[in-house]
């Protein structure tokens, strides 16, 4: 959601500079308008462009905030919606490609905010995901249904070095090893793979190393023989051993890859990773798990097996609990660090590790400090749940938002612009009446039942004198808007 403002002379930079502020051209036929505000909240992207300024993707701008100062700049996406999102903070670069057909990856300096290049590829509908390198001009990027092909670029050159397709492969998070480029983390909702970047000169590829997780019970033997499961130290005494495929009775291909159900047991679901110093990467998992892998051996240790010293995890749970694991030789303690109790969706540090910045599923950000181990500071509360409607109050400049999953579920809003009160439909074909004289302390003060049939738009006349409702099954109401006529119903039209 963006309100518009202040007015722009063509050609100047689509950003909002010293919050967000503008200026007016001589030429009103030249004019064009200038958003004066953005609001709104992505949980997915997020990432800091230098050790004081975060920025996250909304709508279709890119917000720059800077955690001290408390200002926001902002960057628009001229062909419509930001999709995926990266930032570099060794370059000062950011990169996001746009959500239309043949989308494009923009790559922007920070803090000029100007466009170095733009990355063509033939993806049809959308890019899913980007990762810049740590090391070197490199920038990973990965596409949406229909495609889904993993792509090395070099941003500098704008070259794309080398691509690979994976049908179907859904991907969740993917990103560089930060102590050498031609390692790549691809992680996706039940998978781990490292792919590793093989070059000879000028050419580039691919190359697939997946990583076998044990299962929901965190068993590391679970990866039995698929043919001969079952197997017996002496000589059988009612005749040789028969693989389990043949006892079923099946042939084919069927029988190569058959396993009793019995033997099947679902594996562990990544849901968040991070590199560290020595190549290797740590892996959380819906089940609760921390696994370490190797990426030489693509192999993996539980937590409680890890042969590291002086490391120290960061993660948190569902329940608004930030949590560090202190690992020191053979032993590993685990410390509450800050209690946000909300869920948390992303844990990000800052380039020089000074701040960690704590994003939660209800649009808020914090920013925590390890070295003082203090409280979690509120540093945005953006909201992130779907907007409904917004409208202006009757008097101020104030909106007055209604979103999805209110306790009556509304479906429209509209304010009055003859009263401090404000129209609510609903699901289940109810208006609701409310009074924000108090804007603090809303109350209901009325509710019509309309029809069993739910409320689709409300619309005020200028005056605010008449309320005009259209429901589903083409249905439409006329409602007196005055308070002192208890909102009456002066008529419908029906579908007939």
């Amino acid at each position: 959601m963006a309100a518009a403002g202040e007015e722009r002379c063509p050609g100047s930079p689509q950003l909002g500079a010293e919050a967000l502020g503008g200026r007016r051209c001589s030429s009103p036929e030249e004019t064009t308008l200038e958003v004066s505000w953005v609001q709104g909240f992505s949980n997915k992207n997020f990432g800091f462009i230098n050790n004081q300024t975060v920025c996250y993707s909304c709508g279709n701008y890119i917000l720059f905030l800077d955690i001290k100062t408390k200002k926001t700049t902002a960057l628009q996406c001229q062909t419509g919606q930001v999709g995926a999102f990266a930032v570099n903070p060794n370059h000062g670069v950011l990169a996001f490609s746009d959500r239309k057909l043949n989308p494009v990856i923009y790559i922007y300096s920070f803090p000029e905010l100007n466009k170095l290049t733009e990355l063509k590829g033939h993806i049809q509908l959308d890019y899913a995901l980007l990762a810049f390198s740590f090391l070197g001009p490199y920038l990973a990027s990965y596409s949406s249904f229909p495609d889904f092909v993993l792509s090395i670029w070099n941003w500098q050159e704008n070259i794309l070095l080398c691509s690979e397709s994976q049908p179907g492969v859904e991907a969740t998070s993917i990103s560089f090893n930060p102590m050498n480029w031609q390692q790549l983390c691809f992680v996706t909702e039940s998978s781990v793979t490292i792919w590793h970047i093989e070059r000879n000169h000028d050419e580039h590829c691919l190359i697939q190393n997946p990583v076998k997780l044990p299962d929901g019970q965190g068993s590391l033997n679970h990866h039995k023989d698929l043919f001969f499961p079952y197997s017996c130290v002496e000589d059988p005494y009612h005749g040789p051993i028969m693989p389990v495929s043949a006892i079923a009775g099946l042939v084919g291909d069927e029988a190569e890859t058959f396993m009793p159900r019995t033997d099947i047991k679902p594996l562990l679901h990544p849901t968040a990773h991070c590199w560290t110093a020595t190549s290797d990467v740590y892996l959380g998992c819906k089940e609760g798990y921390i696994l370490a892998i190797d990426t030489k051996k693509c192999s993996f240790l539980l937590l409680s097996l890890l042969l590291r010293t002086d490391v120290g995890l960061y993660f948190s749970a569902q329940e608004g609990v930030l949590y560090v694991y202190r690992i020191r030789g053979l032993q590993y303690e685990m410390e509450i660090c800050a209690d946000i109790s909300e869920p948390i969706s992303s844990l990000i540090f800052s380039p020089d590790y000074t701040i960690l910045l704590i994003i939660t599923d209800q649009g808020k950000i914090y920013s925590y400090e390890p070295a003082h181990h203090g409280e979690a500071v509120k540093l945005v509360n953006a909201f992130s749940s779907y907007l409904l409607a917004a409208d202006f109050l009757t008097l101020g400049d104030k909106y007055c938002v209604v979103r999805k999953g209110f306790f009556f579920l509304a479906t429209a809003m509209a304010c009055c612009p003859s009263s401090n009160s404000v129209a609510v439909g609903t699901k289940g074909g109810q208006i609701y009446f409310i009074d924000i004289t108090k804007v603090e302390a809303p109350r209901v003060v009325h509710r019509i039942f309309l029809s069993k049939f739910p409320v689709l738009s409300l619309h005020y006349d200028q005056g605010g004198q008449f309320l005009i409702i259209r429901a589903m099954e083409g249905y439409i109401f006329i409602l007196d808007a005055r308070p002192s006529k208890l909102f009456q119903v002066l008529g419908y039209v029906g579908n007939t």
